[in-house]
């Protein structure tokens, strides 16, 4: 599952996401559903599921939220996210549905291996991620993403890119999930507050290059073909990305 931080100011930048790396997911499907239907403990499955047809035959699930519902195009909010539009509040939206997904409805995440948090201005190489997952066990409880050292960070202690993608195992999600607010109260940034919790429950924490927390001076096809994330990529980069991908494989 991914759960996708947007904003109602940065639509541009879902709608490229959405035409490029959310397209390798699944078609998105147009589906006139009511804001009610989330407040209903998410009863719409399909408002927020991509079956896709992967290598391994697996099912995605993705979860778009915001600070304002956009149904065409499968966009959420929750009610104490609703209006609530400024980059400070933006750090709620991710943290928020991941409480609401335990409090209310567990069966979204039934069946899922990893849960990522990611943002709408990172592109996404489905296959690597698959490929770097695949690696590791997500039975046990673990997150994996781009560890930001001292010279990426300010911050005393060294946390995942919550641009990059924070993979979290479904035992890692369970563990964050149950403590946020709580045991891990809100540290001003969301993957700056992942990270705390993750280090004061004693989950480990595992750095993966390939997760790039900031856009590369060039796009070639050699970088593109080995990251598994790009954080910071504008609406055309993110096109342009996708293009140089799938030119160069099929002259491959």
């Amino acid at each position: 599952m991914i759960i996708l931080l947007t904003s109602s100011r940065t639509i541009a930048r879902f709608d490229a996401a959405r035409q490029t790396w959310i397209a390798h997911l699944s078609a998105m499907k147009s589906i006139d559903l009511d804001q009610k239907c989330l407040y209903s403990s998410i009863r719409c499955l399909e408002y927020f599921e991509c079956c896709l047809n992967i290598s391994n035959g697996k099912s995605a699930k993705l979860i778009i939220v915001s600070d304002e519902a956009d149904p065409q195009r499968g966009i959420v909010t929750l009610l104490e996210l609703h209006g609530k539009m400024n980059y400070l509040d933006a750090q709620h939206r991710q943290l928020k549905m991941i409480k609401h997904l335990i409090k209310f409805d567990r069966r979204l995440i039934a069946h899922i291996r990893w849960v990522a948090l990611t943002d709408d201005d990172t592109w996404l190489n489905v296959n690597q991620i698959l490929a770097v997952l695949s690696m590791l066990d997500w039975q046990k409880p673990m997150a994996v993403g781009h560890i930001l050292t001292e010279q990426e960070s300010t911050k005393d202690l060294l946390y995942a890119s919550g641009g990059a993608g924070i993979f979290l195992s479904i035992s890692a999600f369970s563990i964050i999930a149950s403590r946020l607010y709580t045991y891990c109260p809100f540290c001003k940034y969301n993957d700056l507050t992942v990270g705390v919790c993750l280090a004061s429950s004693g989950i480990e924490r595992v750095h993966v290059p390939s997760f790039v927390a900031f856009r590369p001076a060039e796009l070639t096809f050699e970088v593109l073909t080995n990251v598994a994330s790009i954080h910071y990529m504008t609406p055309q980069d993110m096109i342009n990305a996708t293009k140089i991908l799938n030119l160069e494989q099929r002259q491959i």
